[in-house]
């Protein structure tokens, strides 16, 4: 029981944004660990109550296959059927419900069902572990350049106190229920104040180091995406070309 309570504890503080949480982390003899702890607890934690909510959900919502069954004979039998010449009708209505099918295997797929909520207590956190320690790195090079003080073990510490929002999806026990962008608005103010107290920075400064890693996130994104686009155009006209 105590163990609880030193883990959520310095969670609690953090996310009514209070500093005493993030100087003790700072000060830990071993803030790495302690936050890696944090981010696990965390994570299987509120992965187990969504798997309560989740399995409401699913119980309540309709038959899908049924759904999918009533809504198809509805647009078969629509008159845009029989304004297609008869010649076209059988390729049209294939076609139509060959992307019809699609867009619902799609829609299935995020439905809710306790499989993927039980596949959520081992993807979450190593999802939340893998975004922690990207962050972190990138974080710590900006506030060091900024003139922080801290050190990698500091930050990663203090970031992992940004977890502390995800106590707010307790609601999702109830169906339906999502805590939507409050949370990660949360979390980046949860972050600012990390390193904010880790590198002893001044508020604009920790403001940088907040927001630099995610613009650094959002360039490398792109310029991969976009040579990803170019990759594929240059095979495929190589293809034509061939």
């Amino acid at each position: 029981m105590q163990t609880l309570v030193n883990v959520f504890r310095p969670l609690i503080q953090a996310l009514f944004l209070r500093n005493e949480a993030y100087e003790e982390m700072r000060e830990d003899p071993n803030p790495f660990v302690k936050g890696l702890v944090l981010i696990v607890v965390v994570a299987v934690l509120f992965s187990l109550v969504g798997i309560v909510g989740n399995a409401l959900e699913w119980a309540t919502t309709p038959n899908l296959d049924r759904i999918q069954e009533v809504v198809w004979r509805e647009v078969r039998e629509g008159p845009w059927f029989e304004e297609i010449p008869p010649a076209e009708r059988a390729e049209a209505l294939a076609v139509t419900e060959q992307f019809y099918n699609i867009g619902w295997r799609i829609a299935k797929a995020f439905a809710p069902s306790p499989l993927s909520a039980a596949i959520g207590v081992i993807t979450n956190p190593v999802a939340l572990i893998i975004g922690w320690l990207i962050y972190g790195f990138l974080a710590h090079i900006f506030a060091r350049l900024l003139g922080g003080t801290g050190n990698l073990g500091q930050t990663y510490g203090t970031t992992a106190l940004a977890v502390s929002p995800r106590i707010l999806n307790l609601v999702t026990l109830l169906p339906y229920a999502a805590v939507g962008g409050v949370a990660g608005t949360w979390a980046l103010i949860c972050n600012y104040l990390a390193l904010k107290n880790a590198h002893r920075l001044t508020p604009a400064r920790a403001f940088w180091a907040t927001i630099l890693p995610f613009v650094t996130l959002f360039v490398l994104v792109s310029l991969l995406g976009a040579l990803g686009v170019a990759i594929v155009s240059s095979l495929i006209q190589g293809g034509w070309s061939s």
